[in-house]
């Protein structure tokens, strides 16, 4: 094939990428899914979007052309309460520059209000965690209000992402694998009379130092 074969073949590429409408960027191999899809790979709209079961509401969305050339797929996404971007390799994926605050009512097993992101990334290639980065700040809620909020950043280890929060008296660490296994472990340390019954009635453990929950699934 010759030069301009080549040029004529790659530009005849990019000009059907142009047309390509947004609902057949492979969004669910990465986890994306929405109730509506519309628009194209450059300006689209996400409606009811929810990444990995978090919600993410009603987002813009947009196909990054240069990591292509790398043999990524990097969709950025853009809500008010949300930003971020989806990245897509042949052989992983995750999220990257995730700014912004999550309601997901439940997460991993556990009540939780709010989820605050400060720039979290997280990317696995393979089975492996190869890189992850940022803030989160997890608010519980329902019978585990009494907790508060937890704070930590998250680490690789081996072939999970583990994300430690923790407060004065509490410790939550998240495990989460690249086919979305998860493994939580939620200790409270020195628990008083009056928060103990509450606990002990939410699935909480007695431990030589306090209570502890233990829960295990899928995202």
């Amino acid at each position: 094939m010759t030069g301009r074969s080549i040029a004529f073949v790659a530009l005849l590429a990019l000009a059907l990428l142009a047309l390509l409408p947004l609902r057949f960027a492979g969004l669910g191999d990465a986890g994306l899914t929405a109730q509506a899809v519309t628009g194209d790979v450059w300006s689209g709209r996400l409606t009811a979007a929810q990444l990995r079961g978090l919600p993410l509401g009603d987002v813009e969305a947009r196909l990054a052309p240069l990591p292509l050339l790398g043999g990524t797929v990097r969709l950025a996404f853009f809500g008010p309460a949300i930003a971020g971007a989806v990245l897509r390799h042949s052989d992983g994926g995750g999220v990257s520059g995730v700014r912004g605050r999550l309601l997901p009512g439940r997460l991993a097993g556990l009540p939780v209000a709010s989820l605050d992101f400060d720039d979290f990334s997280v990317d696995f290639r393979g089975a492996t965690c190869a890189s992850t980065g940022g803030r989160v700040t997890l608010q519980a809620g329902g019978g585990l209000a009494r907790i508060g909020s937890l704070v930590g950043t998250p680490r690789c280890d081996g072939p999970a992402l583990v994300l430690p929060l923790a407060a004065d008296r509490t410790r939550l660490d998240l495990r989460i694998s690249a086919d979305g296994r998860y493994r939580v472990t939620l200790a409270v340390d020195d628990v008083g009379e009056g928060d103990r019954t509450g606990l002990l009635a939410a699935g909480f453990q007695p431990t030589p130092r306090g209570l502890a929950f233990n829960v295990e699934g899928r995202l």
